[in-house]
């Protein structure tokens, strides 16, 4: 009995959270679908999946309503979300069956969406003058990147859509990096914009839609002494492709910046970040050993040791993934399979094979003794 009368005095708060937060963002949310219907495909593709005016509603949120509000609407908004985005839902539900080895369930998805939602509120947060809180991961040693990142060398910086790393290139510049961040222009980026602003003395974009303007970027910011970051788990930031186990799977994946790294003789520095697994404000880094090309090598000798390198850094974010599978933030089809009797670069070079340094791995199997 006493949990009935509980029930009925919980009840309107429950429909009073629920009319505040699942309206408005289901409105938003039908709403754009409606919109998509009235525009083309190509300007489709020029914006983040999501509603109309989403991030003016989130940032009105962030100044004006309390915090046990916001996190209810992130809740409901991650649910309405894996109702009317059929896309990213299909997406999340490809990829929780390959890294869990079973059909995900519902809650599950959910899960993958509101863990989305809740980075995404972190990074507007920080974008409207929140400071970041930064730490290495238990067991990591950030040294040698926080060493590098100081240091005023140019550098490529790489990282994938994995928990709070789209957010390192920023850390970066808080720590003397001069970075020039890659990125894809879309029309609704305003915590991108508000960022580069809060960032602007030490990062910059390079905002470029097609990959001849790419190169001419890269190639320019790099001569005039600039580091680099991108991301390294997409196509549509590298023309350079090559085979690697990762998710169960031998697949294609992303290689420029390697080959970048071998032409220009600069380090390639891999960096992760995820919430900390109990304070989710807080950044925990996961940092890889540093890949540095050697000039007394051929081409094909590097690129041995850049292949060494990148399997063992997919290595250390499978094992990442395993344990918190729902910080993988790529809501798009997995990168494709490759059905070739080319094996992948874990059994054509171990890593184990590279690297007398902790610190720097750079050394392939075979290679001729230093």
């Amino acid at each position: 009995m006493a949990a009935l009368f509980f029930a009925f005095d919980f009840l309107p708060f429950a429909v009073g959270i629920f009319v505040l937060t699942a309206a408005p963002l289901g409105f938003w949310l039908g709403w754009s679908r409606v919109r998509r219907r009235q525009v083309s495909e190509a300007e489709q593709t020029a914006r983040n999946p999501g509603p109309p005016g989403s991030y003016a509603f989130l940032g009105f949120c962030l100044e004006k309503m309390p915090d046990w509000f916001n996190r209810a609407g992130l809740r409901y908004g991650a649910w309405l979300a894996t109702v009317l985005m059929p896309r990213q839902r299909a997406a999340s539900r490809e990829y929780l069956r390959v890294i869990l080895g079973r059909a995900p369930g519902q809650r599950e998805i959910w899960q993958h969406f509101h863990a989305f939602a809740e980075y995404l509120f972190l990074r507007l947060e920080i974008a409207h003058g929140r400071a970041p809180r930064l730490r290495p991961a238990p067991g990591e040693d950030d040294r040698a990147l926080r060493e590098l990142a100081a240091s005023g060398r140019p550098a490529l910086y790489g990282t994938m859509h994995v928990g709070h790393s789209d957010l390192l290139g920023y850390f970066l510049g808080d720590l003397g990096a001069k970075v020039h961040m890659i990125r894809k222009r879309v029309g609704n980026s305003a915590d991108t914009e508000r960022l580069a602003q809060r960032y602007g003395a030490n990062v910059t974009y390079l905002w470029i839609n097609s990959w001849a303007d790419r190169v001419f970027a890269m190639n320019a910011a790099l001569r005039a002494g600039r580091s680099l970051a991108m991301q390294c788990d997409r196509f549509e930031y590298s023309a350079k492709r090559e085979p690697f186990h990762f998710l169960n799977a031998t697949r294609q994946m992303p290689f420029t910046i390697y080959h970048v790294a071998i032409m220009h003789g600069l380090p390639a520095a891999f960096a992760f970040a995820v919430p900390a697994a109990h304070d989710p404000g807080a950044s925990e880094i996961l940092v890889p050993p540093i890949f540095e090309p050697r000039a007394d090598w051929s081409r094909e000798e590097n690129l041995q040791a850049a292949r060494a390198h990148f399997q063992a850094v997919l290595d250390k974010v499978e094992a990442l993934l395993r344990l918190r599978p729902f910080l993988w933030f790529n809501f798009t089809p997995l990168n494709p399979v490759v059905a070739s009797s080319q094996p992948a670069a874990s059994t054509l070079l171990p890593a184990s094979s590279c690297a007398p340094r902790r610190d720097v791995l750079e050394v392939p199997s075979g290679a001729p003794a230093p």
